[in-house]
């Protein structure tokens, strides 16, 4: 999967967020870094195995604080269901935050 296919992806989340469909922007996501990691098992299993392992971790732990997590309130959210704009601030903010890493 190549940039194109990244910047694809993130205007479909985008797309859907902005339409308010959480989910479906969530699976949309979860089917991309499920598309490049078995592109990436084809092209470099050795590499792809220890990436899996890590992602894996990183998921579970994930799911493991889920309950606790509390996410960044956008600037302005009043509570509620949040807007369009709330949800996309979201998934920018955390895209930016786990791109740097």
């Amino acid at each position: 999967m190549g940039t194109s296919t990244q910047n694809g992806t993130d205007a479909t989340v985008r797309a859907l967020l902005r339409d308010g469909n959480t989910r479906a922007a969530l699976q949309g996501a979860r089917h991309a870094l499920e598309a490049k990691a078995a592109a990436l098992r084809r092209s470099d299993p050795a590499r792809a195995a220890l990436l899996d392992a890590m992602l894996a971790g990183s998921l579970v732990a994930q799911a493991e604080a889920l309950a606790t997590m509390q996410p960044r309130r956008p600037p302005g959210y009043q509570g509620g269901l949040p807007s369009a704009e709330h949800l996309l601030y979201a998934y920018t903010t955390a895209r930016n935050e786990t791109g740097r890493r």
